[in-house]
């Protein structure tokens, strides 16, 4: 809509009608080119035209001070940039060539010196830009994050640090906006040996640094000539969050983290190459964080995926609490993962292990022998996916040792009698629950009843449910006027992954909104989320709470 409105009055201000303004150029006549192609290009972007103070009046009411330019015209991407209103840009250079010297040349003249924070994704090599950058005066720019499409390929990666400017001499482009950079953000292709130690002798101010791969596959060597990687050669830097993905060189990079990053807080170690085959690895991986937990007395959080799904706010997120002492978090998500990484750490760490996110299948020997490990106090959060029912009852026992879980995720984990006992003894305030294929109604309600009997003395304050079927989503149907007993409940959250046809349509919407009144939920709630559910259903909801005077 905005687009809109600034190209019509672009169309007026260009119109015949209108007198013509002497700060303003008169595109060519399409009769005085040569050639079809002459005359299309004469049918310039009204944007092309505007004058900068409608442009300014525009733009000039923003809240943010953010420009996102993905996909627009270069005419559009260049005058937006040159407004001197935004301090955080994103730009995503899909189909411009930044080699090109007068796209530097218009880029240069758009950084303008409040920029802080720089976003950058292209198909191309972003070395020129980041050396346009450094030829800018940008001295407030802290924050900068560099892509390309597919990750950055060793070689563009290693042309970036190495970039010659008009002469200047090597690492002048770069370093002229590292010294200054508190978060660098980099995605490479695939990992990278020696970058750690690169980016932190170039970056001495950086207090958080996140590489991440887009790809998996064999390590790549990554050396610079002419840096020194001694432990006196710089000073110890002010790094305190830091997300580093590796397969090889596990304690070499333990070293560098220890003898450079005395100021380390927070740390996330990203490891999708476990490698069944090589007892080693699990060995280095847990002596070189352990290493790292000796050296960095200020560490207080340690998380170490080894899948997929982890979240690095996680981590931060804890920063500043009033415990001392080192959390572990544990990502196990994949069965073909080493599981004798959990079986370590349940026996070297239990007074410091808070986040377990674990498969059953590739854990289900680990469980097996709960009996056999330490309790787990600081376990706050448990998300379980898959397994058999013999899984399942292994994971009832390993609950036991979790006497202070506060958050459990069960996804497709099969209900048995012994998790209907052993869940709801624990003080539980957030429970998510996707059903399996096989979860009938009895069993699922088996599971939640303690809960419901217990009305106000029940824990119980955030519920979510994924239906994974026409089926399950009946079964939910069929769950909510018992749930209505459920006085502490402040947020419900429903969701469907299946596509509605028009035999299931009204008697789920019916059923849905007859249970809601019935249990009286509307009257409670603070927060109800219904995800992918038809349009008709929702309306139904609608109409029933506006019907009630006290929803």
């Amino acid at each position: 809509m905005l687009y809109r409105f600034v190209q019509e009055w672009a169309t007026r201000l260009t119109s015949k009608n209108d007198p013509p303004r002497s700060s303003v150029p008169e595109p060519p006549h399409p009769s005085s080119m040569n050639g079809p192609q002459e005359a299309r290009n004469a049918k310039a972007d009204p944007m092309q035209y505007l004058p900068d103070d409608l442009l300014f009046d525009v733009f000039g009411h923003c809240q943010a001070d953010l420009v996102e330019c993905t996909r627009v015209s270069r005419t559009w991407r260049g005058r937006l940039l040159q407004l001197p209103l935004w301090k955080y840009i994103h730009v995503n250079l899909c189909q411009v060539l930044p080699f090109n010297v007068a796209w530097q040349d218009g880029f240069f003249r758009c950084v303008r010196p409040e920029l802080r924070e720089l976003s950058l994704t292209s198909d191309h090599g972003i070395s020129p830009v980041v050396s346009v950058l450094a030829k800018a005066h940008c001295p407030r720019l802290f924050k900068l994050t560099i892509k390309e499409r597919n990750a950055i390929k060793a070689s563009n990666l290693r042309h970036l640090l190495r970039y010659r400017f008009f002469g200047l001499p090597q690492w002048d482009p770069f370093v002229h906006i590292a010294q200054r950079l508190t978060t660098l953000v980099i995605v490479s292709e695939y990992h990278q040996r020696g970058l750690l130690r690169v980016l932190l002798a170039l970056c001495p101010q950086l207090e958080r640094l996140e590489q991440h791969f887009a790809t998996t596959g064999i390590a790549r060597r990554f050396a610079m000539p002419g840096v020194s990687y001694q432990k006196g050669s710089f000073q110890p830097t002010r790094l305190r969050h830091l997300l580093w993905s590796n397969c090889h060189d596990i304690i070499h990079d333990a070293t560098l983290v220890s003898n450079w990053c005395p100021e380390l807080v927070a740390f996330c170690f990203r490891e999708d190459m476990f490698n069944a085959s090589f007892e080693h690895d699990i060995l280095e991986l847990t002596n070189a964080l352990m290493f790292i937990e000796i050296s960095c007395p200020k560490l207080t959080r340690l998380l170490v995926e080894a899948g997929d799904g982890t979240d690095f706010e996680d981590v931060v997120a804890f920063h500043g609490s009033s415990d001392t002492g080192l959390h572990y978090f544990v990502y196990t998500t994949l069965s073909w993962y080493q599981p004798e990484y959990l079986y370590i750490v349940l026996d070297t760490h239990p007074l410091t292990l808070e986040y377990i996110n674990m498969s059953l299948e590739g854990n289900e020997a680990t469980l097996a022998n709960a009996d056999t490990f330490r309790e787990l106090p600081c376990m706050r959060r448990l998300k379980v996916s898959g397994g058999s029912r013999t899984a399942a009852h292994h994971l009832a026992l390993f609950l036991v040792l979790c006497p202070n879980l506060q958050e459990l995720s069960l996804e497709s984990v099969l209900v048995v009698d012994s998790l209907c006992v052993a869940v709801p003894q624990l003080p539980i305030q957030t429970f998510h629950m996707t059903l399996a294929s096989a979860s009938s109604v009895t069993s699922t309600l088996d599971l939640l009843h303690p809960w419901v009997l217990a009305c106000g003395k029940c824990p119980l304050r955030v519920l979510s449910m994924d239906a994974s079927s026409q089926s399950n989503w009946i079964v939910v149907c069929l769950l909510l006027p018992k749930l209505g007993c459920l006085c502490t409940l402040t947020s419900l959250t429903l969701s469907t992954n299946f596509n509605w046809s028009e035999t299931y349509l009204r008697r789920v919407g019916d059923s849905f909104t007859n249970a809601m009144k019935e249990s009286g939920m509307v009257n409670r709630l603070q927060c109800l989320k219904i995800n992918r559910v038809h349009y008709d259903t929702n309306a139904q909801i609608q109409q029933f709470v506006a019907s009630d005077p006290n929803a």
